[in-house]
């Protein structure tokens, strides 16, 4: 892997887990506003749209499984991105099939804070997995950063070190 493909992975690994993290908190905002000040939840709404998220995320993880085999087939190696998508997407679709679970939960007893605790359980979780990438990725993009200081001071330090020494010759010369 290229130098300049690692840094374009590192900051697409960054961004996204960032916009996620965002969205965490967020979505954890809301639940905590709901705890406060409980709402009405369609059971139904949320069993229909956790199934449909449950068979988009299946079928995208058979999918993406599907494609690793042949590739791997083909080059005789394991990408880890791939590996670690699948089983994001594999862990996706079973966070849906749980939020259709609740959904069932709250459409036949009418349990609307089911929602409500299912969104934060999952925000933790969700934020527990996505902080490492997010520390991991800003490591390998600052450690470019923190190469080019490093650099820098070192000739600011060189540069400095020969004036003083500069000077102080001329010193000496006058006093000789």
């Amino acid at each position: 892997m290229t130098f300049g493909f690692l840094k374009a992975e590192s900051m697409a690994g960054f961004v996204n887990s960032l916009i996620l993290m965002i969205t965490l908190i967020f979505i954890i905002y809301e639940a905590t506003l709901r705890l406060i000040h409980p709402e009405e939840v369609k059971g139904l709404f949320v069993i229909i749209f956790g199934f449909i998220a449950f068979i988009v995320n299946l079928v995208s993880a058979l999918i993406l499984k599907h494609h690793h085999h042949h590739e791997e087939d083909d080059h005789h190696h394991e990408d880890v991105n791939i590996a670690a998508a699948y089983i994001h997407l594999l862990s996706d679709a079973l966070l849906s099939l749980s939020v259709v679970i609740g959904g069932i939960f709250i459409y036949l007893f009418q349990i609307s804070i089911i929602d409500t605790i299912l969104s934060l359980i999952f925000s933790i979780y969700i934020f527990k997995e996505i902080f490492p990438i997010l520390k991991k990725s800003y490591k390998v993009l600052m450690e470019e950063v923190l190469e080019k200081l490093e650099k820098f001071l070192k000739e600011k330090i060189i540069t400095h070190s020969t004036i003083q020494i500069e000077s102080a010759d001329k010193i000496c010369e006058i006093y000789h």
